[in-house]
């Protein structure tokens, strides 16, 4: 789960926020708890010496965003956990505070890893008049060695750039624009890495648009892989039917409609999904499955909600190319 941070502009200052905790002068509920309780003392001062070691990795401009996204963690983390029982209370701090461990560790949500270092950026801005509400993590190689690496950093430098940051044509002044973006490492080795970013903004209109960019690495080459490299065309064709049957059957279970026929229903095309399945930006992969994710009105109206195919990745193995880089 991410933690929404909201900062000002003017907050740009460099103190680091996230000191060990100083039990001597625990004054909120959060804090007395986590004094309390040797198993969340021990994940706190974890948390905080997995900050310092982000700081000593990141630029001066990274340096002050990290110490704002701190902050905000920590404030949003009294928020959410000061209240309730004292285990409701110990429960909560303990989740946040290891979900925040895991990010600023860097760690790649499935795989072995490759000796490499990521750390997370964060990217912040208060909506006002020409400038879009920002909450933003993105990721990257504290210290690129490989091709692979070296690619990826690119990446998300270039998905950075299409930032809006600062001043910005907005027409409407009655509503506040934003643009969050939450960047993941879904599988990590030294052949393959497997990243990708979910997007969201809202420009005035009746709804926040989502959608999301992936990329699928070869890490000694650099390379950024196809699905050619994963499946032959007729295995292909076998998941874009597959796909078609997945999301079918979860239309008619959100219709709760016996007789909804998907043969009948203009906007889940089939070439729509046979080009999807063929793209491999639009799939997610872990160790354990892949997901195709289908932006909205692709597939269905937005009143419908968003739809992906899963498939456990033993059925991936089974389909795919003889040696094909998968995890």
């Amino acid at each position: 789960m991410r933690i929404p941070v909201s900062v000002g502009a003017a907050l740009f200052i460099g103190a680091a926020p996230a000191a060990a905790m100083d039990c001597g002068k625990a004054a909120t509920v959060v804090e007395t708890a986590i004094c309390a309780d040797q198993n969340l003392l021990a994940a706190d001062d974890a948390m905080a010496a997995a900050y310092r070691e982000v700081r000593t990795l990141s630029t001066s401009a990274e340096k002050k965003m990290l110490a704002l996204s701190q902050r905000g963690f920590i404030a949003e983390r009294e928020k959410q956990c000061g209240t309730g029982s004292p285990p409701e209370i110990k429960s909560c701090i303990g989740e946040r505070t290891r979900q925040r461990l895991t990010r600023l560790q860097g760690e790649p949500e499935s795989g072995p890893g490759n000796g490499s270092r990521l750390i997370p950026l964060y990217i912040a801005q208060e909506p006002g008049p020409g400038a879009y509400g920002l909450d933003i993590e993105m990721t990257r190689f504290a210290k690129p060695q490989s091709a692979g690496e070296k690619r990826f950093n690119a990446w998300i430098g270039e998905l950075m750039q299409k930032l809006p940051l600062g001043r910005q044509k907005i027409e409407r002044s009655d509503v506040s624009y934003s643009y969050l973006a939450f960047a993941s490492v879904g599988y990590l080795s030294t052949d393959l890495l497997l990243a990708r970013v979910m997007q969201e903004s809202y420009d005035g209109g009746a709804h926040s648009a989502h959608f999301s960019s992936t990329i699928n690495i070869g890490m000694k080459t650099g390379k950024e892989l196809a699905v050619s490299d994963w499946f032959s065309e007729p295995m292909a064709a076998k998941l874009a039917e597959a796909c078609y049957g997945q999301i079918a059957a979860e239309k008619k279970q959100r219709f709760e409609d016996p007789a909804y026929d998907p043969a009948q229903d203009a906007q889940l095309n089939k070439e729509v999904i046979a080009e999807h399945v063929a793209t491999l930006s639009r799939w997610s992969i872990t160790e354990t499955e892949g997901s195709l994710q289908f932006d909205e009105y692709t597939v269905g109206s937005y009143a419908e909600g968003s739809f992906a195919c899963v498939f456990p990745m033993t059925e991936l193995k089974a389909l795919a190319l003889p040696g094909a880089p998968l995890p």
